[in-house]
């Protein structure tokens, strides 16, 4: 972040599941007064929720919010689907989605056809990263006993180390340590994600374009401010805060304002 020509990096700690709106308030006040515009954290999606609640208490739209463990789960889909606007245009780094077009070369499945098969299978409408890196572990190990041979240990666990399987899930290869050497994807949830201004199932923007079967929305960058959010979702002058009311000027970085129950964008 750039301000006055230095850069400004600060860490503030909120609690893995907040309970006081305040603390967590305060810790974001810290950012902000600080002239911080973009948001990493590192957080699950209890901490998440909690986060994007207090931006919106503060009014406050930074360039960017970018969480871990969130956004491409099926626990933050479900909310969105639910009306959670708010949550739109977070990002979120992900080994996998969905609309990956990668063939596996073990299984023989597409992401889209693994999503189908849990979702029959399990009865539920999204399989996050968690279920497709489990199944993918498991094709690696299985390939690699194959190549061994043998149910041997040491045999398998050379075959594994030394493996590079293309699965649907991505390139499985193991570094010097051990460590899978899976890229990351970004995920967004897009505008009009939420079901309270969107009919049907929006796609989550994934980038790069290429890591995705069909093409979908671009990637949305910088965040809008909070009243241009809520201008185009309720109207004018509806759903105001506590601190807001019809008849009041709000301008955020000069792109949007309420007055008068009108909007301006």
């Amino acid at each position: 972040m750039a301000r006055d020509g230095a850069g400004v990096a600060l860490i503030v700690t909120i609690p893995k599941a907040p309970t006081d709106t305040n603390e967590v308030d305060d810790a974001l006040r810290q950012l902000r007064d600080a002239g911080v515009n973009v948001l990493v954290g590192c957080t699950y999606l209890s901490t998440t929720k909690a986060i994007i609640a207090a931006l919106e208490r503060l009014d406050w739209s930074p360039l960017a919010l970018s969480v871990s463990s969130s956004v491409g789960t099926a626990s933050f889909a479900a909310s969105t689907r639910d009306g959670w606007w708010q949550a739109e245009y977070a990002l979120g780094p992900s080994p996998w989605h969905r609309t990956v077009p990668t063939v596996g070369n073990f299984s023989g499945m597409t992401s889209a056809d693994f999503a189908a098969r849990y979702a029959a299978r399990h009865n539920e409408a999204e399989v996050s990263y968690h279920g497709a890196s489990a199944f993918g572990g498991v094709a690696a190990l299985v390939a690699a006993i194959e190549a061994a041979g043998t149910l041997e240990t040491e045999a398998v666990a050379q075959q594994l180390a030394a493996s590079s399987l293309r699965e649907f899930y991505g390139d499985i290869a193991f570094d010097a340590n051990g460590q899978i050497t899976v890229g990351m994807l970004v995920l967004q949830a897009p505008d009009g994600a939420s079901s309270s201004t969107h009919s049907g199932d929006p796609e989550m923007v994934v980038w790069p374009p290429e890591a995705r079967a069909t093409a979908n929305a671009v990637l949305a960058f910088p965040t809008p401010p909070w009243a241009q959010r809520r201008c185009r979702l309720f109207g004018g002058g509806a759903a105001l805060g506590a601190t807001e009311r019809a008849g009041i000027r709000y301008i955020e970085d000069g792109r949007a304002y309420i007055e008068d129950r009108q909007c301006w964008r």
